[in-house]
């Protein structure tokens, strides 16, 4: 399943980008060709514990308005990592244009 990660309202990339769960399901849930991403949501969370060594815990959330009780019995991996974002692209074009012109100043 992806592991959907939010940051003051941008999808924020993960390594790895998804992570297998296990799940006891009731038998009441169970349909032929089920779609399991309807019941449950992966995100990723800080712990504020430094033994992570900046790892996220890999968290299931239960879709809204689920009614009965599901058993996370493996998340694996249970950590994943942030990947950085590339800078926009107006701020590369931005940075190539201040070292063209230091270029330039120094040859002058």
């Amino acid at each position: 399943m992806p592991v959907t990660v939010v940051v003051k309202g941008f999808v924020q990339k993960m390594e790895p980008a998804a992570v297998d769960i296990t799940l006891k399901i009731p038998k009441i849930l169970v349909e032929d060709n089920m779609d399991y991403t309807r019941l449950i949501t992966v995100t990723a969370v800080n712990e504020d514990d430094s033994t992570t060594g900046g790892r996220l815990k890999v968290r299931v959330v239960p879709a809204e308005g689920l009614t009965v009780p599901l058993e996370i019995v493996v998340i694996e991996p249970e950590y994943v990592t942030a990947v950085p974002a590339p800078p926009p692209a107006d701020a590369k074009s931005a940075e190539k244009k201040k070292s063209e012109s230091k270029d330039e100043t120094l040859a002058n």
